[in-house]
């Protein structure tokens, strides 16, 4: 978090506390009218700003995205919401006590219980939101790590070399190509034993497109879903690499989707749309 946010959120964290303390004092000057009630009133909406402000103040700058952070977090944001309900309600019976008491200075005990009050539900806030985000960082690793691994493995290297030497030889037919080849390995395929047929699969060209753009896909889905932030996705793919989708992947995944396109009943956009979307909102440099 940058100094301008946390200037911000101070301030606005302390505006929060000021309209606690400035409705207290509106229910100790109208003690008739039933400054429990008022007093509660208060409370709750003091702590709804406070928590607004902060949720703000933190980064969550659109609705969208503080919708999106609602869904992932909703347990633990209840559990919290939970336990102010608990401290209002212990906060009332206590003001019931003081307020049956005769003696004047119980308007000052519950204006110090109350900036007290509110002031800890601040930094309770801090200590749950520095919390989620330690958990976020985790749930994010937990993600990325298989992710990265994949991709640095035997398998997607020998993949990466087989799609990069058929650009090489046939760059202007790449796709006419790979559909020759396609159907010569299907005919060997149709020809072998039961047994080896799962074997010979996996050493096929449309095999280690498939393994490719599926990956590709996939990075595609944590992307657009905001399961892992972009910035972090930027760092460990540059747009180099991901010059294997509009070279190779894309125009073998349209020429695919052509020859299966009667037979489709489903309106959603096809993959390679999707990552030609993708490719072309990759920065061309890494985040600093």
């Amino acid at each position: 978090m940058n100094l301008i946010k946390k200037s911000l959120l101070i301030f606005l964290s302390t505006i929060a506390v000021l309209f606690c303390l400035a409705v207290q004092s509106l229910a100790a000057d109208n003690f008739v009218a039933g400054p429990s009630s008022i007093f509660a009133a208060g409370l709750f909406l003091g702590t709804l700003l406070a928590i607004i402000i902060l949720t703000t103040a933190i980064g969550f700058w659109n609705l969208e995205s503080l919708l999106d952070w609602f869904k992932t977090n909703k347990y633990k944001i209840l559990s919290v919401f939970l336990s102010l309900i608990v401290s209002v309600i212990v906060l009332i019976i206590i003001w019931k006590l003081l307020d049956k008491s005769p003696n004047k200075k119980n308007q000052n005990i519950q204006i110090m219980l109350q900036a007290f009050v509110v002031i800890s539900v601040i930094i309770g806030i801090f200590v749950a939101y520095g919390r989620l985000k330690a958990s976020e960082k985790v749930r994010i690793h937990q993600v990325l790590t298989p992710l990265i691994l994949e991709y640095r493995s035997s398998e997607m290297l020998r993949a990466l070399r087989e799609l990069h030497n058929l650009r090489e030889a046939h760059k202007d037919d790449i796709v006419e190509e790979y559909f020759r080849i396609k159907e010569k390995d299907d005919r060997i395929i149709a020809a072998l034993k039961p047994e080896l047929k799962l074997e010979m699969e996996k050493t096929t060209l449309h095999h280690h497109r498939r393994y490719v753009g599926g990956f590709w896909s996939l990075v595609a889905g944590l992307y657009y879903l905001k399961i892992i932030p972009a910035p972090m996705l930027h760092w460990y793919w540059s747009k180099t690499t991901l010059s294997i989708l509009p070279n190779i992947i894309i125009p073998i995944e349209e020429a695919l989707f052509e020859t299966t396109k009667e037979n489709r009943t489903d309106e959603t956009p096809p993959m390679y749309e999707i990552l030609r979307k993708l490719h072309k909102e990759w920065p061309d440099n890494k985040p600093k």
